[in-house]
This record gives C-alpha cells, structure tokens and sequence, in this order.
C-alpha cells in the first residue's frame, strides 16, 4: 500500500518531513531519494539546486477536506500542463493517466 502524498513548494518544507519520491535534477540524477528525511541543511542544499517543490508524505491523519483539496490542486496542475494539448491523443492518453495515478484513492 503507497502512503499519500503532497506536492509542495520548497519554502513549505520543513525539517522532519519525509520524501515520497526520489527527488531529480532536470537530467535525471537523484538529488535525494524517496524515503530521506528532509533536515533544515538539506533544504537549503535544495535551493543551490533550484528546486522549486518536492512531494512529501502524509501524516495518516489527514482529514478529508485536506485530501479532497489536494486532489483538486492536482486536478488543476494537471489542467495546467496539459493545455495546449487536447488535439492530440497521444497527450490526451497521458492526461488520463496521469490525472489517474495522481487522484487515485489510496
């Protein structure tokens, strides 16, 4: 079973938080792994790498006006990045499955 997760700018991060996915430069190296603990030294290392946000886990006590705002923020970043694309299909296949993978029920 995944833990839920939140995509969040970096100056919301803090220390003790928990990644929940590998966190990679533009070319692919990982920066840090999924599972590290986020110390207040690594996330000022962050910012010389320009990153901008990073997904971390979820405490299970999340209430479910806060899950239900997540999936919304996920389903407009998606809308967002997939804008120009609603004539090609091969686009419109990955929207879905995208916004599928991102909005599952865990």
């Amino acid at each position: 079973m995944s833990k839920r997760s939140k995509q969040i700018a970096l100056d919301e991060a803090e220390p003790d938080m928990v990644l929940a996915e590998d966190l990679l430069t533009p070319r692919g190296k990982v920066i840090l792994p999924q599972g590290a603990t986020l110390t207040a030294k690594t996330i000022e290392s962050l910012h010389r790498y320009e990153v901008s946000s990073l997904r971390v886990e979820l405490s299970d006590d999340v209430s479910a006006a806060e899950d239900a705002a997540e999936k919304e923020r996920q389903l407009e970043r998606i809308t967002r990045l997939f804008r120009k694309s609603a004539e090609d299909k091969a686009a419109t296949l990955l929207k879905q499955y995208v916004t599928q993978f991102r909005t599952e029920a865990e």
